[in-house]
């Protein structure tokens, strides 16, 4: 099919290395150019730093990315602000937000269950007999709200206390998360370490199990690690990850489907996706060892109010 005239950008925050350093996003926007080529378009990649997105009180929105090509519409990414995606729609150019809702008429969003995922990674821990928790997060931001949601909602459901839940605001990378999940270990005493961490990604996962080994524990001997997303690494890691599954192909596809439809129809409007997770069991969950530390929660305390994300083994 011909190019049609114009197109469709592909715009991330950037905090640290390349634009498709992330595997999550890079198989995301692998799809999304698929589908935009499928359907006669073609697609161009931009981003933009923290700096560049603030430049101060009464200046709160830089110049949009792109803005001097012909684009129709954009995929907005991650952590951009609200205020960007509506100075591109007041520039007649069509939206849709990944990783983030925004309440707008004419802005699309898609979004994976990150709730609901990272509740099932809770109550599936729990199920095992875990009792003392650490959510290695990142700075407060909508995916990481949603996602400590998830974890406190399983735990209240078990009643099990909140101060058995930790959080740490490492970071999605590896190595940030690799060095707040170290200094913790170092400074809790052998009796109150937890023994389950729920990592708000696989990368920060990987940092997590790579702190773990530094410090002598065995996964899942000693304790158990989850992520989020299901990267192709979470597969190949030592031991291999149990982690919630985004499907990053069709999330790309939809994204792609949506702009593109919103581009060609006569009357703008918006849709709101919200995508069905599953939980990928593999070798780096397991009861903890203790019977203190495993014993059951109470009768009827675990209860189905979050809905069940689909179960893979």
């Amino acid at each position: 099919m011909p190019a049609k005239t114009g197109l469709i950008g592909c715009i991330m925050l950037r905090r640290g290395g390349s634009l498709t350093k992330s595997p999550f996003y890079a198989e995301v926007f692998e799809n999304i150019e698929a589908e935009v080529t499928r359907s006669g378009y073609n697609v161009v990649y931009s981003s933009m730093t923290d700096d560049e997105l603030w430049h101060g009180p009464g200046q709160p929105v830089a110049q949009p990315r792109l803005i001097d090509l012909p684009i129709r519409g954009v995929v907005l990414v991650g952590g951009l602000t609200d205020e960007l995606a509506t100075a591109y729609l007041h520039r007649g150019v069509r939206v849709l937000l990944l990783d983030k809702l925004l309440l707008h008429a004419l802005i699309s969003s898609i979004i994976p269950d990150n709730t609901g995922g990272m509740a099932a990674a809770t109550r599936y821990l729990v199920e095992l007999g875990h009792r003392r928790f650490v959510f290695v997060g990142a700075p407060d931001d909508p995916v990481v709200s949603a996602r400590r949601e998830g974890i406190v909602k399983s735990l209240q459901d078990a009643s099990i206390p909140a101060d058995r839940l930790l959080t740490l605001a490492a970071g999605y990378a590896a190595e940030p998360a690799c060095e707040a999940v170290g200094r913790l270990l170092d400074s809790l005493a052998g009796g109150n370490r937890p023994t389950a961490f729920l990592c708000i990604n696989d990368e920060s996962a990987i940092g997590t199990l790579r702190a773990l080994k530094a410090r002598g524990f065995h996964v899942p001997g000693d304790v158990s690690v989850t992520g989020f997303d299901d990267i192709a690494a979470s597969a190949q890691t030592e031991p291999p990850l149990t982690t919630v599954r985004v499907d990053k192909k069709e999330m790309g596809r939809l994204a792609a489907r949506l702009l593109i439809d919103q581009i060609e129809a006569e009357q703008a409007s918006s849709v709101k996706l919200i995508l069905q997770t599953e939980l990928v069991v593999r070798s780096s969950s397991a009861r903890p060892k203790t019977e203190e530390q495993a014993s059951p929660p109470h009768a009827d305390a675990v209860r189905p109010d979050v809905p069940e994300s689909r179960l893979v083994r």
